[in-house]
């Protein structure tokens, strides 16, 4: 349990919010979750509950897990805003695209 957010891990490590009772499933990159898709489900459930930027910022930890948890810990302090957060969370598990170099010579 953790006391700051009263968030409960059921055994599934599905997190539930005791005070709204909203089921959200953690982000993962261990188990190669999109992010872009994470963030658009979490933003969601967070819409469908009347959750705002504030909750979503006070309560995130809740809802990390691995090294997306470590990684926002070490840059707690630097990250301010959930916009910030977006910005923090899509840098560094965003897919890269690859581009071949033969894409822009000319044939």
């Amino acid at each position: 349990m953790n006391d700051k957010t009263n968030a409960k891990p059921d055994e599934s490590g599905i997190v539930m919010q005791a005070t709204n009772s909203v089921i959200i499933i953690p982000f993962d990159p261990n188990n190669s979750m999109n992010v872009n898709s994470w963030l658009k489900y979490f933003n969601d459930k967070c819409q469908e509950h009347n959750l705002d930027d504030t909750w979503k910022l006070n309560n995130i930890t809740a809802y990390l897990k691995n090294n997306a948890l470590t990684e926002y810990v070490n840059s707690y302090d630097t990250i301010k805003t959930w916009e910030e957060f977006i910005s923090f969370l899509t840098e560094r598990y965003i897919s890269p695209n690859l581009v071949n170099l033969s894409d822009f010579t000319s044939k």
